[in-house]
């Protein structure tokens, strides 16, 4: 009975030291206390320096990262905008990571902190070719105050602060902003829902309805509430053609906007995928991609009656 106390207390007495062990990390990053709190684990000094990137994680495919006559871009069958959020993000883990102590020296416990092969290898090039970063990212520590990592090469694995595996633990870096147009040059909307139909066009500066001008403040929403639309994903195992896009005169639901020098873009919404009714495919004239949007998000912006234009 006293050795089966003692292995008890011995037990509670380990994960009490468990605990406290975490929340003392998570403490002592929270807070910056680190005797290391100056040295960046990226030796990056520019962002500019960095000409591509390259991800990639378990058995997924390889996403690649180019900047391109000074644009990011992910390379496809379609060279593709990449997203703005997820380089503003990638970019500030890049130049602001502080290391902190070392977690492992041995390869043996690579698996335990998942900076094997099954964690996110992030590689950055200059512009000559040279390797600026090659990590591989693993998981989060306690608390998501920090994150484990190891540089290519190097038995060590350190514990870098905050949480930067999640940056770059994505399976798509492509912009899925559905729809990029100047709002302040935009002088005529078409805007049709099955059997409604709503135009409106600028005159003098004012957006007007027929002879009537319109709510200023609810045509500048409208604007704004489809340059916020993100799509769910893009699909580009498929066509405009396949999925009814391509073709804005035979389109039931269909938005286009016309610009100050005379050019026009349009919004293309067909139908639902047979096994994802909660969305729909969409296209705008200016893209040869395929995204799919969810459908309440894009019918409550598209299904507006004309007297909502108008002034109250």
């Amino acid at each position: 009975m006293v050795i089966l106390k003692f292995r008890n207390s011995i037990i509670l007495l380990c994960a009490l030291c468990f605990v406290l062990a975490s929340l003392g990390l998570v403490k002592y990053f929270k807070e910056g206390k680190n005797t290391r709190q100056d040295v960046k684990f990226f030796n990056i000094q520019d962002i500019d320096e960095i000409s591509e990137i390259r991800i990639s994680s378990g058995q997924a495919q390889e996403s690649v990262l180019r900047k391109k006559e000074g644009a990011w871009v992910v390379e496809g069958k379609i060279d593709y905008p990449c997203d703005p959020d997820f380089l503003a993000q990638a970019f500030d883990v890049f130049l602001e990571s502080k290391q902190g102590e070392i977690a492992a020296k041995n390869v043996e416990n690579h698996k335990i902190f998942n900076v094997d092969e099954s964690g996110v290898s992030v590689k950055a090039f200059s512009s000559g070719g040279d390797v600026l970063v090659d990590v591989i990212l693993g998981k989060e520590g306690p608390g998501s105050a920090f994150s484990y990592a190891r540089r290519a090469g190097s038995d060590e694995v350190y514990m870098v602060q905050g949480n930067i595996v999640r940056a770059f633990s994505h399976l798509d870096f492509r912009d899925k902003s559905l729809w990029k147009f100047d709002k302040e040059k935009a002088v005529l909307i078409d805007i049709n829902y099955e059997k409604t139909k709503i135009s409106l066009f600028k005159s003098e500066g004012k957006w007007k309805i027929l002879t009537k001008e319109a709510s200023q403040e609810k045509v500048e929403s409208f604007l704004l509430e489809l340059l916020a639309v993100v799509a769910v994903k893009i699909d580009d195992s498929i066509t405009k053609e396949e999925v009814g896009v391509s073709d804005y005169e035979k389109a039931s639901i269909k938005i286009k906007i016309g610009f100050e020098d005379g050019s026009v873009d349009y919004l293309v919404v067909g139908k639902s995928p047979e096994q994802e009714k909660i969305y729909r495919y969409a296209a705008t004239r200016g893209n040869d991609v395929v995204f799919l949007v969810e459908d309440g998000l894009i019918s409550d912006i598209i299904k507006k009656q004309e007297n909502y234009f108008y002034e109250n």
